[in-house]
């Protein structure tokens, strides 16, 4: 199993670095003008089901209702690097509260590819929907720019993932990882030690770094679901051996979607998204 402490730089951690700077690259080229600017405050995003008829019903019965959610950005200001040096600057977030509390639920956290940011699970709906379904969530806002590289490469970046869910105070959460953010979430979800702390584990599509293989992810004992475009999508393809061999698994294809598959297809991503938690809540 991984360790996080005592990393040594060697000629192969180097060129998995190189290979997977490549690819984050090539990703921000192409989903580039997606991108939103993180240094937005007090910022009002309504439901995506604005200006439908309130009355009409929805596939499983319900009506549709319209939630607005005025969120600023936030700050964990507590955080420091491997070495224990406070950051420089600290990491961003959104957080939407439960409607009514409940700590048999847990916090889901959602992280971002390198072309996007927090903000863009705001404009597709995705913090809407989950307080309306009575839960607490997280939006992080990730390094991938030079200027703000503070964790390399590898182990270093489930670091930080790790020391944010510890100031954050999180006991039990749901890691949502799309394309690039699986460089973070990667080696955070394969330490041992993290596991009881880990109700779920939801990859979208996520850049796994090369060093982990599949005899890793074997050793998973996380509720996991897979969540890839029906486009042609060579990073999902690439990781998808990987990720299925963890034990118990379900693959969710959604329909006319490409790489970022929950943005270009929010509705079939909430609906497997509400169907995937609500198993959770069933197994506890």
């Amino acid at each position: 199993m991984v360790s996080i402490s005592g990393i040594e730089i060697k000629f192969g951690r180097i060129f998995a670095a190189v290979a997977l700077g490549v690819g984050l690259i090539l990703l921000y080229k192409h989903y580039g003008q997606e991108y939103i600017p993180s240094s937005s405050v007090n910022v009002v995003v309504k439901d995506p089901t604005e200006g439908q008829d309130p009355n009409k019903e929805t596939a499983a019965g319900s009506t549709e209702e319209t939630m607005e959610l005025k969120l600023t950005l936030k700050q964990i200001s507590s955080l420091t690097d491997i070495d224990g040096n406070k950051l420089g600057k600290q990491l961003e977030y959104l957080e939407v509260e439960q409607l009514t509390p409940d700590s048999k639920k847990p916090v889901i956290v959602l992280l971002h590819g390198a072309a996007f940011n927090a903000q863009d699970w705001l404009k597709i709906g995705t913090l809407a929907k989950l307080k309306e379904w009575g839960y607490r969530a997280i939006a992080l806002n990730l390094y991938y720019s030079d200027n703000d590289r503070v964790f390399g490469v590898g182990e270093e970046k489930g670091v930080l993932i790790q020391k944010a869910i510890e100031a954050l105070d999180l006991s039990s959460v749901v890691i949502v990882s799309p394309s690039a953010s699986g460089s973070y979430s990667t080696p955070y979800i394969l330490e041992s030690h993290n596991h009881d702390k880990i109700a779920g584990y939801i990859p979208i599509a996520p850049v796994l770094p090369p060093q982990y293989t599949v005899d890793h992810f074997k050793e998973l004992k996380i509720p996991t679901m897979i969540v890839k475009g029906d486009k042609p999508d060579g990073i999902a393809e690439s990781g998808l051996e990987k990720l299925q061999a963890i034990p118990g698994s379900t693959l969710e294809v959604l329909a006319n979607a490409g790489h970022p598959s929950y943005i270009h297809n929010p509705t079939q991503w909430h609906k497997v998204l509400q169907t995937f938690l609500t198993g959770l809540s069933s197994q506890t």
